[in-house]
């Protein structure tokens, strides 16, 4: 008996101590599902509301081509890179890009072609003095090193050309429009001439070495030394590149900034008082933008004085309060700032636009009885003479 006592005395005191025990715990709290189901549908829903919101501005954006969006180009200063020598010489005889596509090249992307090209330029060179200190390096210069060389002396050769000619291109094309910018791009021909002569005299040198093996004579001392110092000279001018790369940058980006905030903020000077007149200051503005770009060569006076038409144009057609007048004012001002931004292409397709424009403008309310002027045949091609064509190298 006293042993079903004791057995029931410590059953209890087990029980008691266990529900202390569990009472002592944290009380875990019950997760509400349906309000997280809810949070989580309700981010959702916002986030489609958002993108929806930007899809819609960048269709509305595009289809009334009022605003020009110009990109920011990078200054990434350039990093040249020595390559491995190809066993076999590259095929790099240049070939011309089509004229069209010169034509509706903005000068970002000529910009960018130079920079590249220039680039590539100075890492071939690169390539060939690492090839000519890796044929000193044993003392002595072989036929087969001579010949290994002289594949990359092809390659540098070909790419310094490549890059020279695209730099005279945007001499052509650009030299009277981005002016503040021309200076420093000198400063990279030049080097790039300092380079060519430095290719050169290497080459002159290997070209030696190879005839005194090819005769049986020795290769002596100073023959090597005039070897390592050339290619020396090289690697100078390759670490020297991208200080004057940077500025040629900087300055670049900096004219075109400029040009774009001055075209933007001129004032009109004359504002029509009837639409007819706004009309002929329309006509006006695209006659003179359409011979300006005849030659795909815009100066500062020429683009400074389509500002100006186009500021008047604008403002008169804006002052008529007739929407579809004013809807052709947002088109002026995109033409204008493409113009300075260097996109003749799309500058051109603006004024066929307003051309076609003009078209649907006889029977508009608030112009009846309003003779609307004949607006010039525009038509987007490329001069049959005269454009220039840009290299192309391949590999």
């Amino acid at each position: 008996m006293n042993k079903q006592i004791y057995f029931f005395l410590t059953l209890i005191i087990v029980v008691l101590l266990t529900a202390c025990q569990q009472s002592a715990a944290p009380t875990a709290q019950p997760v509400d599902t349906k309000a997280t189901i809810d949070a989580a549908i309700a981010a959702t829903e916002n986030a489609k509301i958002a993108m929806q919101a930007q899809i819609d501005a960048a269709v509305n954006a595009t289809a009334t081509a009022n605003a020009l969006v110009v990109p920011t180009p990078s200054a990434t200063p350039v990093v040249v890179t020595a390559t491995p020598a190809p066993t076999t010489a590259p095929s790099v005889a240049p070939t011309a890009i089509p004229e069209d596509t010169v034509a509706t090249m903005t000068e970002d992307e000529l910009a960018a072609l130079i920079d590249e090209a220039v680039a590539e330029a100075y890492a071939s060179s690169a390539a060939y003095s690492d090839a000519a200190n890796a044929a000193t390096a044993d003392g002595t210069v072989t036929q087969e090193e001579v010949q290994s060389a002289n594949v990359y002396y092809v390659d540098a050769e070909a790419a310094i050309e490549y890059a020279d000619e695209l730099l005279q291109l945007y001499h052509d094309l650009y030299g009277d429009l981005a002016y503040d910018a021309i200076d420093e791009l000198d400063q990279i021909d030049q080097d790039l001439q300092a380079l060519t002569d430095a290719v050169l005299q290497l080459n002159d040198t290997m070209a030696q070495i190879e005839a005194l093996i090819e005769d049986g004579m020795t290769i002596t001392a100073d023959d090597l030394d005039d070897l390592v110092a050339t290619a020396q000279l090289i690697s100078e001018y390759v670490a020297e590149y991208p200080v004057d790369y940077q500025a040629w940058q900087n300055a670049y980006q900096t004219a075109q900034e400029n040009r774009i905030n001055t075209v933007t903020a001129i004032a009109p000077t004359e504002i029509a008082a009837e639409p007819a007149a706004a009309l002929q200051q329309l006509v006006q503005f695209s006659q003179t933008g359409q011979a300006a770009m005849e030659d795909y060569h815009l100066t500062a006076d020429e683009l400074n004085a389509l500002a100006q038409q186009g500021a008047n144009a604008a403002a008169s057609l804006n002052a008529t309060n007739i929407p579809q007048l004013q809807e052709l004012s947002g088109i002026i001002n995109d033409v204008t700032q493409r113009l300075a931004y260097g996109d003749l292409s799309q500058a051109q397709a603006g004024i066929a636009q307003l051309s076609s424009a003009m078209g649907a403008l006889q029977n508009l309310p608030g112009l009846q009885g309003v003779t609307i002027p004949t607006m010039p045949d525009v038509s987007i091609t490329v001069p049959s003479s005269g454009m220039p064509t840009i290299p192309h190298r391949k590999r």
